[in-house]
């Protein structure tokens, strides 16, 4: 019979594992001789009485080790605590005083001037104050090594860099450095989801910006979106001020002309957008220039605006369009919210461009902050309020309608009169999924509209999914809103739709009510005032208490009253023209 010790060391039999205690044991057999175990067991009792006893002597060290250091960071906790107390009460001190009341106002009074004013403005008073306290010389000195000095900053060597090769190294490296103070993108997270990115030996930052982005790659953790949108929330609803209607365009800038480039393949809401933003601009007194990746790369207009730029960079023709000249000196307008795969793929386009215009306010603060020129553009543009056309009345979806919805919606219907009580759109998600599977005794009681689409991947592996599989729907969904009471928001994933506002212009237009979960906060629409929020679990009983209750009912009336008002107000509230025409024009090369 073959011994089994040498059979273990053979080819095909598993190696020996280390077994907690074995080392130790094994330790104590080759100290003690022969059968002395079986001679003396009292001998090693008095050996394992004195190891137990080190064990306990080393366990009662160490816990009071543990004690000390809870009982110091403890001290710590209340120490910062009181310092967080303190702060808090010297912050609630100054809020409070004439003078922070004074500086808000004129805080708000700077968003009339003109960037380039502001500019001028905060340079001499900077020079004013050198001059005062006579470091004018000294800063004039520091002022002329500082652009005599080439940049600090390490640069990226070009053939490191992916599909934008061609860039300059230090436009790569400032675009690099963007992504790195970006709130949401944490470098340590990125290379512990991408482990392959360290054999590079790029820094994570400037692995995610020239390779993970353009490969579809995941730069942002759940965690790190959370805690970047929680950091950024903290403004309430209803705070922002509206700037008023003043046209920056002078007689010299009206000769300019803004392209608005967008993809003919993408979604058909960014192509909606763009001909709404177009009407808007044109209204001002812009002269706009709607185009795509088709048009002449090398006869563009001086003013460029790239719209949803994950769309036309790598759709069809849009490599072609990655020029370094393109890129750095065409303003971005994303529509993409944070979490989602277009917005990574958009990143490299969106740091290293001339300004970026983002739907989001919390989104337009985080570039900012990364040192991106940013603007938010609150408008829901992205609905289409125009006529249905034959095509559409032709379309699967407008033929199961009942004969009353078909007709065109009353503006001057009465809101307890329309025949659709509850009315979704949206695309398939699991979290809508198991929403709706919720709500569904409850919406049986009631004559609803619920389209949840689920729309097949695209093969060429696009990263707009199914392109053009959402045409003629932006309309048909205006149509059925207008013949809607309740217009039912669900959030597509845990973070939900952060341009919610869209919605919340639709459901005004169309004199219906915007039920939505918890949003991110917006500086116009109060809960309550303008819509209503509740969160899954009890929304069921909110839609029956506006529906069934006279008391419900009468505080929808309200709301609608509301929104009417809002959507009457001059400027128009939705969409301030003026910050964006100041940054287009004011900003162009």
């Amino acid at each position: 019979m073959p011994d089994p010790s040498s059979a273990a060391a053979k080819p095909g039999f598993p190696k020996e594992e280390w077994v907690p205690g074995r080392a130790s044991l094994d330790t104590l057999n080759s100290e003690v001789p022969g059968n002395s175990i079986l001679e003396d067991p009292s001998r090693l009792h008095a050996r394992l009485q004195r190891d137990l006893f080190n064990v306990r002597r080393d366990h009662t060290v160490l816990e009071a080790r543990f004690e000390a250091e809870v009982q110091s960071s403890s001290s710590r906790i209340q120490s910062l605590d009181s310092a967080l107390a303190r702060a808090l009460s010297d912050l609630d001190r100054v809020h409070g005083s004439a003078g922070w009341r004074v500086l808000v106002q004129a805080r708000r009074l700077t968003a009339f001037i003109p960037p380039t004013l502001r500019k001028l403005i905060r340079r001499s008073a900077r020079l004013l104050w050198w001059i005062v306290t006579l470091k004018l010389r000294r800063r004039l000195s520091e002022l002329r090594q500082a652009r005599s000095t080439p940049p600090g900053i390490p640069c990226i060597s070009a053939p490191l860099a992916g599909q934008i090769a061609d860039y300059d190294p230090h436009i790569l490296s400032e675009a690099v450095l963007r992504l790195e103070r970006f709130a949401a993108f944490d470098p340590a997270a990125y290379g512990a989801m991408h482990r392959d990115s360290t054999s590079t030996g790029l820094s994570p930052s400037a692995h995610a910006f020239c390779y993970g982005a353009q490969e579809g790659r995941a730069l942002f953790t759940h965690e790190a979106i959370a805690r970047a949108l929680g950091l950024y929330s903290t403004a309430r609803e209803g705070e922002a001020a509206q700037p008023g209607f003043r046209s920056p365009l002078t007689a010299g800038s009206r000769g300019h002309t803004l392209g608005l480039y967008r993809h003919s393949a993408g979604e058909e809401a960014v192509t909606i957008f763009a001909k709404n933003l177009a009407v808007k601009l044109r209204t001002a007194g812009a002269d706009i220039q709607l185009l795509d990746e088709t048009s002449d790369l090398n006869a563009r207009p001086e003013v460029t605006l790239v719209i949803a730029p994950h769309e036309f960079f790598y759709g069809e023709g849009g490599r072609i369009w990655r020029r370094q000249d393109v890129v750095t000196g065409s303003f971005m307008l994303n529509t993409e919210p944070l979490q989602s795969p277009g917005f990574a793929r958009a990143v490299p386009f969106l740091m290293a461009a001339r300004g970026v215009i983002d739907v989001t306010p919390q989104l337009t603060e985080m570039l900012a902050d990364a040192g991106v020129p940013a603007l938010s553009l609150s408008s829901g543009l992205s609905y289409d309020a125009s006529p249905l056309t034959q095509e559409d009345r032709d379309h699967p979806l407008f033929r199961v309608l009942p004969k009353a919805v078909k007709k065109q919606p009353d503006p001057a219907a009465m809101w307890t009169d329309r025949d659709v009580a509850v009315m979704f759109s949206g695309d398939h998600t699991p979290y809508r999924e198991r929403v709706l599977a919720g709500y569904a005794p409850r919406l049986a009681e009631y004559a609803c509209f619920l389209h949840c689409r689920r729309l097949p991947g695209s093969p060429s592996g696009s990263p707009f999914g199914a392109r053009r599989q959402k045409t003629h729907l932006s309309r048909l969904y205006t149509h059925v809103t207008g013949h809607s009471k309740i217009l039912l928001d669900i959030h597509a994933d845990e973070f939900g739709s952060a341009e919610w506002h869209g919605l919340a212009e639709r459901a005004a237009w169309t004199g219906s009510v915007l039920v939505t979960e918890g949003r991110l906060p917006h500086g116009l629409l109060r809960a309550g005032e303008h819509y209503f929020k509740e969160t899954p679990r009890y929304t069921p009983d909110l839609i029956d208490w506006l529906l069934k209750s006279a008391d419900g009912q009468e505080t929808a009336r309200r709301v609608c009253m509301n929104n009417q008002a809002l959507l009457t107000a001059r400027p128009d509230p939705f969409f301030a023209v003026d910050p964006l025409m100041g940054m287009l024009w004011g900003n162009r090369i």
